[in-house]
Order: C-alpha cells, then structure tokens, then sequence
C-alpha cells in the first residue's frame, strides 16, 4: 500500500509521456484521517478476507425482504413502472446464499436487486472495506454542446497530476474501446430520470462509491481523447481506491458521497466545510448580479444544528445582493440533506405570498404503523423523525380499509417556511438545476417553481428522488431505545458491518405543481440552458450570463 500523496494517485497509470506530481498532503486536511490509499487489486484482495459466513449472508437477505415488504414507500410504484421484482429475487437469492463461495460476487448480486429499483435513497450497503470506499480515476468528465454537437470533456485534474497532453479542455472519444456516449448510458442505467441516468453515468465512468456501487470491472481504463492540436491519443489509467472518514458521508446516499468526494478531489478544503458560496457576477455589458451556489443542504459544521445556522447562513448571503438586478440560485449537483432546511430557506428567494412545503406519506403496513407510534424520547441517535404520531391514525384507517397509503401531511410547518422576519428578495430570482440535482435539492427546486419561480435547467429535469430516508441501523435503534422489538436486525454486529439505506416516506407537491410528485419524474425546468466549454473551463461564465439575460426580462 501507498501513503497518500499526488504521486500515488497516479501510481500504476501509463502515459506516453513523464507526469511531475506535487504531494496531496499539503493540500487536504483530512489527509491524515484517512485510510492509506491502495490500488484496486489491493483493494479486492482485502475485500476477500474476513468473508462472511452463509447464515451471515441468509440474514443480511432476510432483512433486505423485511425492509422492502414493510418499510419501502414506492414499492407499489417501482413494481409498475419498471416490473421490479426485488423481493421475489431476494428470496432467490437467499435459497443459494450459503452456498456462495466468494463475498464479492454475493455483495454484487445484492446491489443489483437494489438497483432494479432506480433509487438512489434505497440501497444494500456491503460491510468493511467497502464503508466509505471509493474507487476513482484523478480527473473529472463533463458534457458541454459545441457546434450543436455534445462534446465530452476533461473539465478538472486532481492538482499535481500535470501530463503534456492529457488536461482539462480534451475530448473524451472512446472508453475502453466504446464511445462515451454509451459507456456513460450504460454506467448510469439505473438513475430515475433520463437526465440522471446520463448526469451520474458521466460521473461513475472516474468515481465509484464502493458501499453503494460494484467495483469497475478492470484494474484501469483505457481512453482515446483528441488532444489540444486535434490529434487522437490514447491513454491508460489505473484506479484507485481510498476510504474517507466515516462521520462525514457513510450513512449517505450514492449523489452525496460523490459530491463530498469530489470536493476532496478538487477542492482546498475538506469533506464538512460549510455548502453555500457566492459571489458577484458582472456581466459582459456591466450589470451586476448575484450568484449563490449551494452545493448540499447538509447540516454540518458550521452549520449543524436544527437548521437555525443554516438559515442565518442563507439570509446573510441573500441580503448581499438586494442592490443588485437580481439573484442566481445554483443547486446543479446539489444531492439533498436536510428536506426541512431546503424548504425553510424558500421564503428569502421565492416571488411574494405565503409558502406552503410539500407534504410527505408512508406505506401503509403494520411496520410503519409501529414506527409512527414510537414515542419521541431522547436516544442515542436523537428522537426518532419529528412528529410521526399525526400519521399513525391514517395508517391504521388505510390498513383497516385495504389502502395503500397513508394521507398526506406537512413535514416542514407553515410557520418555519413563514417567518416573521421574512424579506421577500426586490429582486427577480432564477434557480438552476441539472440532472444530479437530487433529494432535498430537488424538494427546494420544486417548492421555489410551485410558487411561481423560474427553473433553468441544464438537463430536461433533476434526478427524481422524492422521498425521506434512513439507514436501516438508524431505524432499529429507534425501536430498541424506545425498549421496543425492532423489527431488524442489527447487522453492524451480526454482519460484519453490512447496512442498507431505506427511502420510508413519499413526497407531494403543492401549489402549481400540486397532484406531482417527484419520485420518478424530477423537476422539469422552464428554461433550457446547454453547458459550453468555456462553462466547464472557466468557472460558468456563459451560463451566469445567460441566467442574467433571462433576470434581466423578468
């Protein structure tokens, strides 16, 4: 194994010509948190030690059955929108389980019955090493129209990883001998929406979140790419695998971890920093704009809490820019966090009147019954979701009758999206998404549209993820700190580690977007808008423009 400096990240990769790295660790703090970074084959092969036995495995199988039959809230919709059958194959599964001689190919074989669900907030979780893991190639692929035609290109480097013609502006042809279009196509099949399939498809072809996703196929990748002069290059690049700090992103899902990791990547400072930036923008013709750019809604450090600072946060930097001919809002890439922070912050950039957040509902059956019944004490985890008692009463009427579903209720109160220090923003505001705007990134676009804002959106919509989620280790111990029988096992002590991550709670629409619902369909923008190079190269120049002509015709 390699310490972690610029030039392992480079170790095992071939070029036709000398690459001069600088160390990483100067750079990134969390250097010495994290574990050493190794190679793939590394990785495998400490994969395969410690396997798990064949009761281990039938249990993990048996808990993925009881989590999607009792606790899954769009099962009833995946079954008839892709003909998913995950607990039938589960059951299949668990007939030969024991009999399986490699962990990998078992952990393999679990994902993909996950995946047949095309939701990134339900997932099988396999156990060390794959906590925390990733796989990645050191550089960044993103797609940008040119001559009306879609381009594929290396927009970022890791920093000290300098090669004579591999560098941020190439094409991107081929992929292990396949056109890109369709190696990313098929690296993203799963994604809800069109626009996601193809956004993280794009993003697993140089980053691999090993708790949520196999392991690449092969050690390295071959690339073809039409270097600066218009040249045709190839060039080979072994992957690499590094596992970060696990308080930072291991309980999040798949869109998440990728944009904490790609901050690591790419970015001076470390996996927890505060998620909100912004800038002046001053146009070709001298107008000036502002533009904010929120990257998640995660409560973390330094701002963590109830949402308060998070709020505090978002008026502040709003506030800078009331003088200015109007406000960017960027949540491209954004993948979620906390529902009630993004639906909080709505009312210092949405158009005048009263907001109302979107409302959430549960599967009706006797799990989720008893989970809503829990009482709201203090445990190790904090309370179980707040509220939950208002809906035990409709998930007892809908069991009794034969309903699917329980009604529908607020998550966020009127009175938090409705603060009496509210300032409606002078000026007007637009809110750009993409296809990896995801979660409660997306319960912020659809609130922001369904109160008559704007949306330009890079893809046709966001990722389609409408739903509250947990991992299933959070839901047990909320039924045995309550000194309930939790009606799953904890797997971290009988498995080795293994977990998955359950979406538990449906979202609605409101306002003009009432009788939508996001799971599945996204947000659609308004707007059109078609990255460009010099968009991927040089900080979204064109796009800022863009986005201010359409500010400046409202």
């Amino acid at each position: 194994m390699h310490r972690l400096t610029r030039r392992a990240l480079l170790a095992g990769a071939t070029a036709s010509a000398a690459t001069v790295l600088a160390p990483i660790s100067g750079i990134h703090r969390l250097v010495a948190k994290a574990d050493c970074l190794r190679s793939l084959k590394e990785f495998l092969q400490e994969a395969r030690q410690n396997q798990l036995t064949g009761d281990q495995r039938k249990l993990i199988v048996g808990q993925g059955i009881t989590l999607l039959d009792e606790f899954y809230c769009h099962l009833p919709q995946k079954r008839t929108l892709y003909g998913a059958r995950p607990v039938e194959h589960l059951r299949e599964l668990r007939e030969v389980a024991g009999g399986l001689n490699d962990d990998l190919e078992f952990h393999a074989r679990m994902m993909t019955i996950f995946t047949e669900l095309r939701d990134q907030h339900t997932r099988y979780k396999p156990p060390r090493p794959h906590l925390s893991a990733h796989a990645f190639l050191p550089f960044r692929i993103e797609e940008c129209l040119e001559n009306d035609r879609r381009k594929y290109i290396v927009s970022r480097i890791v920093p000290g990883f300098t090669h004579q013609t591999f560098r941020p502006g190439v094409e991107v042809i081929r992929w292990n001998g396949t056109p890109i279009e369709g190696a990313a196509d098929r690296a993203g099949g799963d994604g809800a929406t069109l626009s996601a399939r193809r956004c993280i498809g794009l993003a697993r072809l140089t980053q691999r979140v090993l708790q949520l996703h196999p392991v690449p196929e092969g050690e390295s990748v071959q690339i073809r790419y039409r270097a600066d002069d218009g040249q045709e290059l190839d060039i080979e690049i072994a992957w690499q695998v590094i596992s970060l700090p696990v308080p930072c992103n291991s309980s999040c899902d798949e869109m998440q971890q990728m944009g904490d990791f790609r901050k690591f990547l790419f970015a001076k400072y470390d996996l927890c920093s505060a998620p909100i930036d912004s800038k002046f923008h001053t146009t070709p013709g001298g107008d000036v704009f502002g533009y904010i750019r929120l990257y998640s809604f995660e409560n973390v450090p330094p701002l963590d809490g109830d949402g308060d600072k998070w709020v505090d946060e978002f008026k502040k930097h709003v506030a800078k820019y009331t003088n200015t001919k109007g406000l960017i809002v960027d949540v491209r890439d954004n993948a979620g966090g906390s529902i009630r922070t993004s639906e909080r912050i709505l009312q210092w950039v949405a158009p005048p009147g009263p907001i109302a957040p979107s409302t959430l509902y549960f599967r009706a059956t006797n799990t989720t019954l008893r989970f809503c019944n829990l009482p709201t004490s203090v445990s190790a985890l904090g309370p179980p979701p707040a509220g939950l008692h208002k809906w035990s009463e409709s998930i007892k009427r809908a069991l009794d009758t034969g309903a699917t579903f329980s009604d529908a209720f607020e998550y966020t109160t009127k009175a938090q999206c409705n603060s009496d220090d509210r300032i409606v923003f002078p000026r007007p505001v637009i809110v750009v998404t993409n296809g990896m705007t995801w979660s409660a990134g997306e319960f912020f676009a659809a609130g922001f549209q369904d109160h008559g804002g704007t949306i330009l959106g890079v893809d046709e919509t966001t990722g389609g993820g409408g739903a509250n989620y947990r991992q299933m280790s959070q839901l047990s111990k909320y039924f045995t700190d309550d000194h309930e029988a939790s009606p799953f096992a904890p797997l971290a002590d009988m498995a080795n580690g293994a977990d998955f991550l359950v979406a538990f709670r449906r979202n609605k629409r409101v306002g003009r977007g009432a009788g939508k619902e996001i799971e599945d369909a996204g947000v659609a923008r308004n707007r059109p808008y078609a990255m460009t190079r010099n968009d991927l190269l040089h900080d979204n120049q064109d796009l800022k423009n863009h986005a201010a002509r359409l500010l400046a015709q409202m």
